[in-house]
């Protein structure tokens, strides 16, 4: 460091008056809420915000002890937090998801309170970009890094650098907002801020940087500092700091960020620029070694200080000072001394006593942004002018003499005199003794005078970087105006507009307004409707329009309004005062008509000067095109403001064009449109050289020109055509037939007067519709060009192509007087493309400002400071942006129903989600071939004892060998070969077509498990010997295992053959050069003996690789998706039982559809005494915008959590139903038992439902509403006509208003209206037309409606009264908004339907509504409603009513109704499935065994049961719980209330587990078994060669003697499950687990064993899960997905067992497979597997097809540039919309780390390999990249055999 900047911190006080620096922005986020109004609040109503410290932070119960001596414990358990931890916007500051993941909660709160500082001083992000401000922030705490030291590695990534280290903190500011001024992090302790804020101001002075922004920050993450400020004793046992107070016990600790823009006050002030205070005088200095120990604070070097920074002068004037103030007992009185000495005693006599205070009794200590919380708080205390108290003291109980020291500690708000000027001190110590100390001084605000009396046009502008905070901000914006009705609009515009950020943002909104009021309704109105995204980067497009769009009095408003359009049309006057002296300016503004108007030479040059002059006001207003072309005429003026042309050239050709065409007359010219061009002219050569083409608009509009007499003819030829209904025709008022031959005469003239003209450096792309194409030398600029102009044809369609071609995001302004092109466009482009137009007549002014909004929220660029040059205003502390920082469901009211942190949200979908995408199982169906060979095959048989071999001799060649099982022993003990040459058996690739093995079919039912394990073994381990000697010879003929009943559906006892299907496939998988079948008989009877000689000479181990040969037929084995079974077969259905009490339910919250049933059970209770109990026969079918139809709808409204993704029935609300009394309450009158009633009564629908006998209408009085019981209309229809309309005396003409002309709920109304004396009128919206509307005296407008309805109807007239039927709040607030310039004659009432069906309501006017009812005498012939049943049976099928097409409950025609029970003999009833509850899985006081159940799968086992509803579960393992099972086990006991029980046993010993089931027994005697889950697992993974007898027991062992002696120990019990845990191995096979494959095939047979014989049995072929061996072992889950076999993570696991056990098959595979993968990697070598799955693989890869065509991510098809946006979104977590082809990937904040994640991705799902270098090139763009994939993508086609080739190897050495 330089001596000069060291001398700063030993003691050198900075500070001159005419170097004074202002504070001109403020950002904080402190205890208490964000910003300085929440901080203000604390400070003055004295809140102290220390609060116990959350377990988010850290768990205090294991670091907190009261007790000081407790080693590593703290003292305290409170702190003073800042709300919403961690809470942050990184997509605002374009920080990457796994960039923010990273970074240290400190980073993110500098980098807001950075924006707000910024936003509060009015300095617009794009204009500080690129500045020298430098950047000067205080920190001291590492609680994140220390965090970070203990997190798994396997979390580290190439963010995690930036993210912790401390000098990034002050560096990512500069980086995210673009300074390029010093940037550096200070640690001084707590110092820290105020020896920021002083290097800020010596840089500023030196002139290191022209902006600074200072301040500190700190962030309680960690436990640790707490436990050694608790052992120095330095914080306080309550969390509290308590300033000079004798009760200070030490500080409380605090967090928090303060941030402060600097600017020299000079510059401040020329900028107009909020000062909130200026900074007089900074200093610093050291303790050095004064005092010791190090911590303790030094009198002497205070004093100093101090001393050293105040003059006579200013001791003379400060006022306050706000003292570092921690609350120790030492530190406190050493510095009140100080200031005492120093300041207080030396100030002049007669001097009001000197105030002291600090802020850390409201907010803590916030240690490293301790001094510039402090400067924010006096700042604050200067604006408010007052002085808040100093918490926790008073003089009673004060640990300072303040009399004796001449301050005064304030202990309740004062005011703060200005008899003159405000001065105050902040001092600021670090605990390792550097000192620090500023002045600040107020800044009086002087009324910044406007420069010009001009008005400014008061844009209010709102940009934010998404949908929701642009919401946030209007609504905030509104609160605003509220709160301040008073602030000046202009500023607050001025300040919107040019004082807030704008460029980046995606949400762009900007309203034109005249006063505060129409603001705000303009912000409402604009939050009831959806805002759309502006384009990231348009094409913005002139179009110069032509002939025919001139009038009388054009752009009089904006000559008159704008100098800049003005000054423009002067200049062009002038230049054409040359050629001819017609004033242009005159001929504009002149009031009367003129005959020569249409004259080419006087409107020519007026269209000229019209459009020139909008383009200069374009420019002027920064808007500038992308690109620019003329229609006709229009070029001219195209060609000058495109730069090509000079403005006296331009003139020049305006002149001689106009004049030379006005010498022409005759011909016609007709525009022909809704008929295709080609077509038009196809009709012309009849024509031939009378009628040409003029104009080629669009594909479907042009225009002609020629004689007058064929343009008649033709008009009249196209009028009486076919297809004339829908051509429009129109003859244009023109004086000459422009663009035909008629233009012949003067095309020469035309060349010879213009000549040849100065070619200018062209600014924006021309395109021209001479050529359709964009300019080329020398279009525009010789006389021959213009002759083409006006003779060829205009080719505009061509033209608006070429300028648009392959470019996204355009928008088309119309420049000239009045719109003429925009249907040519949108006919040419598409409807959706955006067509502005400049002006329209009468409005012009008003037209283009409105363009100017359109063209801002579009996304297009606009200078505001030019719109408010002269009228620059000081900012307005709004509008502010809002960070969307918090993803949380909140109900209707806006209540945070859960707020999620540290989660994952996946979609599971529903409960048929896993079962249709993990479910899987053998599927065997009958299969016939042609017998291809009569000759008998030649085998090696190993012959079984069952007779299969036996009997299979006359269908084998008489050459066959057979081995029989008595050699088994001696297979053993010599080995293969030997057996071989004892048998005198040779060469076996030479001698035989077959080899056929059967020794697996002995029957062990009855033996003991270690013999049926032995004999699993040995048969296994002779399978593999004989496998391995035929590989050794190279067998090229086929292996077929035939076992003997050991199929799924055959098996009914125990044998070898269980663990040889599983062995099998795992041979087939490892080994594709030998040709595996396995074949399972279920008899030796003649039928089953002749289908197995079938099969093994007509179907080949190449076609069929397992096959089931039962009763004479040959079923073959397939993998297929195992269906969702239906859960609605079961259950009946409500109209057939009626009598079964039940709930009904709504399969959507917001609509009544799907509608089912629950049953419930009743429990008898009194009924209430005025109450009745109704048996419901009917229940209308309402919508939610009338009503919520769901419970879940009435009590959270529309939310985001159930959507598509949810699958959920919901609680139905009855409104309007019938049905008969079934039982009555003691006081009830009225009614009786069996009476028929309607209702409207919000009720939860059930087959009985209790509501109070005044809320019932008898329909015998009533029976029009016996079918239809709309009760609720007629309450409306009552509440419209005597409440709302009660002041009607005389007046009884009533209009209504509806979407729907012959609705329900108008019938209703209007016979009721009629019925009480009113005469009705019915209009539409789509006509809005009444007869005598002006004679109206009332009128209801009924939903939905628009604005413009709104406000016509209140302007009627004779309109004294308008109700309007709300369905929302908001609906209302807006029909307010509309009314409010409504004239006071008018009666405006809105009616909430919600507010109207109140129960309370409802009951009180029942006995008028009653009354009213009947005194109408309506009856089912004179009063009809039209009604359907609603979810009705047709055909065996029930008719759902289509979502989609379901109405409103107010529009609806013909009423829907479920009809639960008929009230007479007419109609149909519902269908509503009945549903059975759902079936509780396990019970409470039964038993539940899981063996392995302490590790992976068994223990999330235990885990599952324990949280559905098992109470007791016994473990069975043989080691014991290591301290975190125990503990977890601990934890699952006291959340779920079980009891789990460790039990060492070894469940593959017999004795082990009777003893323990016996044990079981005993204990727990009224707790029956119900239910064992087999878990436990031994692997020992090897190629078969490696294999031998020991390793094939020692993992059979385990499954296989662990599950019979689990069936013989449990036999006595009754269960309801016995669940093995298989795996996917055994069902599809894998290489290196032969082993495991038959463990788990023996377990697969046995559970369909127990199956068959009458007891419970389930297998479960898991998939790879994310347990055990596998959890979060990264490259061993990557290498599972390249074999297709994806890892399910714990909650997927959950939902499948539970799935799982509902679906209770005998066998289940559940695995979650890439079937991409699978095909190409792992069936291309195994063509066992091939035979099983293709079908299935074939169909997925098929769906996976149509839905990423129908989402657009196809990464193998879509298109290069849709591609590497996906794969860019998806990997740095950026919105597609924001890439453009034009995206540096730098700016994407992609590094080497993402680089090469990309360079993977692109290689492995395209196949191109984009070299590092190129995604690295700080050059290179998204059009770089899609030019490497398109380069790259052109040879995939040749290399595809290649590379396919290349995978195969790669997983062969796998």
């Amino acid at each position: 460091m330089p001596v000069r900047s060291l001398q700063f911190l030993t003691g050198v006080k900075m500070g001159d008056a005419e170097d004074d620096i202002a504070v001109v922005g403020i950002g904080c986020n402190f205890p208490g809420g964000e910003g300085l109004d929440s901080f203000w609040k604390v400070l003055l109503e004295g809140k102290n915000c220390a609060v116990p410290i959350p377990i988010e932070r850290f768990d205090c119960s294991q670091w907190y002890d009261p007790d000081d001596n407790k080693v590593g414990k703290s003292r305290t358990a409170k702190a003073a937090l800042i709300d919403g931890f961690n809470l942050f916007d990184h997509k605002f500051f374009g920080i990457t998801e796994t960039e923010v993941e990273q970074m240290d909660p400190q980073q993110k709160y500098l980098l807001q309170c950075t924006y707000r500082a910024l936003e509060n001083a009015g300095i617009p992000m794009e204009k500080a970009s690129g500045s020298r401000t430098g950047v000067f922030l205080g920190l001291m705490n590492r609680d994140y890094e220390q965090s970070a030291g203990s997190v798994n590695p396997n979390i580290i990534n190439h963010c995690t650098g930036t993210g912790l280290a401390m000098s990034l903190a002050s560096n990512r500011v500069s980086y995210v907002f673009n300074f390029t001024g010093p940037s550096m992090s200070i640690d001084s302790a707590c110092s820290s801020s105020l020896v920021a804020l002083h290097f800020a101001c010596q840089a500023i002075r030196q002139g290191d940087c022209e902006m600074a922004l200072c301040g500190g920050v700190s962030c309680i993450i960690q436990p640790r500092v707490f436990v050694a400020l608790s052992k120095a004793k330095m914080i306080s046992p309550e969390g509290t700091s308590k300033p000079f107070s004798s009760r200070a016990d030490g500080y409380g600790r605090g967090e928090g960020c303060g941030v402060l823009l600097l600017k020299p006050l000079k510059q401040a002030l020329k900028e107009n620029d909020n000062v909130w205070g200026i900074i007089r005088k900074t200093a610093v200095n050291q303790d050095g070694r004064t005092v010791t120990p190090i911590t303790k604070p030094s009198m002497v070097q205070q004093e100093d200080l101090l001393r050293r920074i105040y003059s006579e002068t200013d001791l003379s004037t400060v006022q306050y000072i706000e003292a570092h103030g921690t609350g120790t007992p030492v530190g406190d009185p050493i510095e009140a001394g100080s200031i005492s000495k120093v300041i207080a005693k030396a100030r002049p006599p007669g001097s009001e006593t000197l105030r002291i205070g600090s802020v850390k009794g409201n907010i803590g200590h916030t240690e490293s942004a301790a001094g510039v919380a402090g400067l924010i708080k006096v700042l604050l205390m200067m604006k408010h002018e007052t002085i808040v108290s100093s918490l926790f003291y008073s003089e009673d109980s004060a640990s300072i003499d303040a009399k004796a020291l001449n301050i005064k500690v304030p202990t309740e708000a004062e005011k703060w005199g200005d008899s003159v000027e405000r001065v105050a001190g902040i001092n600021n110590f670090g605990f390792g003794g550097t000192n620090a100390h500023v002045i600040v001084k107020q800044h009086k605000q002087t009324q910044v005078s406007r420069k010009s009396g001009r008005k400014s046009h008061k844009y209010f502008v709102l940009s934010a970087s998404s949908e929701k905070s642009i919401s946030m901000m209007m609504e905030d914006t509104i609160q605003q105006i509220d709160k301040d009705n008073k602030v000046d609009l202009e500023a607050l515009a001025y300040t919107s507009a040019c004082r807030r950020s704008h460029l980046k943002h995606k949400y762009k909104k900007a309203f034109r307004t005249s006063s505060l009021v129409d603001l705000k309704d303009q912000l409402k109105s604009a939050l009831s409707k959806t805002p759309y995204p502006s384009y990231s980067d348009p094409r913005l497009i002139f179009v110069f329009c032509g002939n025919g769009v001139t009038y009388q009095g054009m752009c009089k408003e904006l000559l008159k309004h704008e100098p800049v359009f003005r000054e423009k049309i002067r200049e062009v006057e002038m230049l054409f005062q040359m050629f001819n002296n017609m004033s242009i300016l005159e001929r504009l503004e002149s009031e009367s008509e003129s005959k020569d108007f249409s004259k080419p030479d006087v409107v020519q040059p007026l269209l000229f000067a019209i459009q020139v002059g909008i383009a200069s006001l374009f420019k002027h207003w920064g808007i500038k095109p992308d690109a620019i072309l003329g229609h006709s005429v229009g070029e001219v003026a195209a060609a000058h403001c495109s730069g090509l042309l000079s403005l006296e050239d331009a003139v020049k050709v305006i002149y001689f064009r106009s004049t030379l065409q006005s010498k022409v007359t005759g011909g016609k010219m007709l525009v022909v449109s809704n008929m295709a061009v080609s077509e038009v002219l196809n009709l012309l050569p009849s024509y031939l050289n009378k009628v040409c083409l003029a104009a080629s608009n669009s594909p479907q509009s042009c225009t002609l020109a020629g004689d007058a007499d064929a343009i008649d003819s033709l008009y009249q030829k196209l009028s009486s055509s076919v297809k004339s209904k829908n051509l429009f025709l129109h003859v244009l008022d023109v004086p000459a037939a422009y663009h035909s031959q008629m233009m012949d005469p003067i095309l020469s003239q035309i060349e010879d007067s213009i000549g040849s003209l100065q070619v200018n450096q062209v600014d924006t792309e021309l395109f021209s519709t001479v050529t359709g194409k964009e300019v080329e030398q020398p279009d525009f600029s010789t006389g021959k060009y213009w002759a083409r102009n006006i003779r060829e044809p205009v080719s505009f369609e061509q033209a608006v192509r070429s300028a648009t071609k392959d470019k996204k995001n355009v928008v088309f302004v119309e420049i000239g007087p009045r719109r003429a092109l925009q249907r040519n466009i949108q006919e040419t482009l598409g409807n959706d493309t955006i067509v502005m137009s400049s002006v329209q007549p009468e409005k012009d002014h008003e037209t283009m400002l409105t363009t100017v909004s359109k063209l801002f929220e579009s996304g297009v660029q606009i200078n505001w400071d030019q719109f408010y040059r002269g009228c620059e205003a000081s900012p307005t502390p709004f509008p502010v942006y809002h960070f969307e920082v918090c993803g949380c469901f909140t109900d209707k009211e806006g209540r945070i129903l859960v707020e999620l942190k540290h989660v994952m949200i996946k979609y599971l979908g529903s409960h048929s989600r896993v079962v249709e995408e993990y479910f899987f199982h053998n599927d065997f169906r009958v299969v016939s071939e042609d017998i291809k060979s009569s000759q008998a095959l030649k085998a090696l048989v190993f012959s079984d004892q069952v007779g299969v071999s036996k009997a299979m001799q006359p269908h084998l060649s008489s050459m066959s060998k057979y081995i029989s099982f008595a050699h088994a022993k001696e297979f053993l003990n010599h080995g293969f070969p030997t057996l071989l040459a004892n048998l005198n058996i040779s060469d076996i690739k030479k001698n035989f077509e077959e080899v056929l093995f059967m020794w697996g079919e002995e029957d062990l039912t009855s033996v003991k498990t270690e013999t049926v394990l032995e004999n699993i073994v040995n048969c296994c381990e002779i399978f593999r010997q004989i496998v391995l000697e035929l590989r050794a010879s190279n067998f090229p003929n086929s292996i077929r295992v035939i076992t003997y009943r050991s199929a799924e559906n055959t098996v009914d006892r125990i044998s070898p053959g269980f663990a040889l299907s599983g062995m099998t496939r795992a041979c087939a998988a490892e080994m594709a050069d030998l040709s595996f079948q396995l074949i399972d008989i279920s008899s030796v009877s003649t039928e089953d003996i002749r289908a197995l000689s079938e099969v093994l000479k007509s179907y080949p181990c190449s076609k069929y690789q397992e096959l089931v040969v039962k009763d004479g037929l040959i079923f073959k084995s397939d993998i297929v998706h195992t269906p969702m079974e239906s859960i609605e077969s079961s259950g009946g259905s409500v109209s057939s039982s009626m009598s079964e009490a039940c709930i009904f339910q709504t399969a959507d919250p917001y609509r009544m559809t799907s509608l089912s049933a629950i049953s419930c059970e009743v429990k008898k209770k009194d009924i209430q005494q005025k109450s009745v109990e109704i048996q419901l026969s009917k229940i209308s079918v309402h919508s939610s915008d009338y009503f919520p139809v769901s419970v879940s709808d009435l009590h959270f409204g529309k939310t985001m959590y159930w959507n598509k993704h949810t699958f959920q029935n919901h609680q139905l609300l009855a409104l309007d139903f019938s049905g008969t009394v079934t039982a009555v309450g003691k006081d009830v009158s009225k009614l009786k038992v069996g009476d028929h009633v309607v209702s409207c009564y919000p009720v939860l629908a059930s087959s009985a439902i209790m509501i109070p006998e005044e809320a019932c209408y008898k329909t015998k009085r009533l029976p029009f509403l016996k079918e239809a019981p709309c009760v609720s209309y007629f309450v409306l229809a009552w509440e419209i006509l005597y409440k709302a309309l009660t002041r009607v005396k005389e007046q009884r003409r009533l209009g209504i208003i509806s979407s729907v002309p012959d609705s329900g709920l108008l019938k209703v109304l209007a016979q009721t209206a009629n019925k009480s004396g009113w005469n009705v009128i019915v209009g539409t919206q789509c006509n809005g037309l009444f007869v005598n509307a002006d004679k109206m005296d009332a009128f209801v407008l009924l939903p939905p409606f628009d604005e413009f309805l709104l406000a016509k109807a209140g302007n009627f007239p004779g309109v004294r009264h308008i109700v309007i039927v709300c369905e929302s709040q908001s609906q209302c607030l807006l029909a307010q908004s509309v009314f409010q310039n409504v004239k006071d004659s008018v009666r405006m009432q809105t009616l909430q339907m919600s507010s109207i069906i109140q129960r309370g309501s409802l009951i009180a006017q029942k006995p008028q509504i009653y009354r009213w009812l009947k005194s109408m005498h309506l009856d089912r012939k004179s009063f009809v409603l039209e009604h359907f049943t609603f979810q009705r049976l047709i055909s065996g099928s029930i008719d759902f009513l289509p979502v989609e097409e379901s109405e409103s409950y107010f529009s609806s025609k013909t009423l829907p109704v479920v009809a639960l029970g008929k009230d007479d003999s007419r109609g149909t009833l519902s269908k509503i499935p009945l549903l059975p509850q759902p079936n509780q899985l396990f019970q409470n006081n039964y038993m539940y065994i899981v063996t392995g159940g302490l590790t992976g799968l068994g223990f999330e086992t235990v885990k599952f049961i324990s949280q559905k509803g098992g109470e007791y579960i016994v473990i069975l393992s043989r080691s014991s719980p290591t301290p975190d099972i125990q503990k977890e086990i601990c934890n699952l006991e006291k959340q779920y209330g079980v009891h789990i029980i460790c039990m060492g046993c070894d469940v593959s010993v017999s004795e082990h587990v009777l003893r323990a089931i016996g044990l079981i027994g005993k204990k727990f005697p009224s707790c029956p078994i119900r239910g064992v889950f087999h878990s436990a697992v031994v692997l020992h993974d090897g190629l078969i060669e490696t294999l031998d007898k020991s390793l094939y027991e020692k993992v059979l062992k385990p499954k296989v003697n662990g599950a019979l002696n689990l069936h013989h120990a449990t036999k006595h019990c009754k269960l309801d499950y016995f669940v093995c845990y298989s795996s996917v191995a055994a069902f599809i096979g894998n290489v290196s687990q032969t082993n495991y494959a038959a463990a788990n095939s023996f377990l697969d047979i046995f559970c369909h064993y127990r199956r068959n014989i009458g007891l419970a049995g389930q297998s479960i072929n898991w998939g790879p899960l994310n347990l055990g061996l596998l959890l979060n072992k990264d490259h061993f889950q990557r290498f599972l997905e390249a074999k297709g076999l994806m890892v399910m993570d714990v909650t997927e696991i959950r939902e499948s067992l539970e799935q799982c056990l509902q679906l209770n098959k005998p066998q289940q595979a559940i695995c979650k497979f890439n079937f991409k993968n699978m095909k190409y990697n792992v069936m291309s070598q195994n063509a066992s597997l091939t035979m099983r799955m293709t079908a299935l693989v074939e169909e997925a890869m098929q769906k996976a097809k149509l839905k990423e065509s129908r989402s657009g991510h196809n990464a193998a098809s879509s298109s290069p540039s849709g591609y590497i946006r996906s794969v860019l979104s998806e990997t740095i977590g950026v919105d597609k919309n924001e890439l453009n082809d034009n995206s540096p990937l730098s700016a994407l904040g992609i590094d080497s780390m993402l680089a090469m994640t990309l360079q993977n991705l692109i290689f492995q799902e395209r196949g191109v390999n984009v070299p590092l270098v190129k995604l690295l090139d700080p050059n290179s763009t998204l059009s770089t990249l899609i030019s490497n994939l398109m380069e790259g993508t052109e040879g995939e086609s040749q290399n595809d055999d290649q590379k396919e080739g290349m995978i195969d190897d790669m997983f062969t050495r796998l």
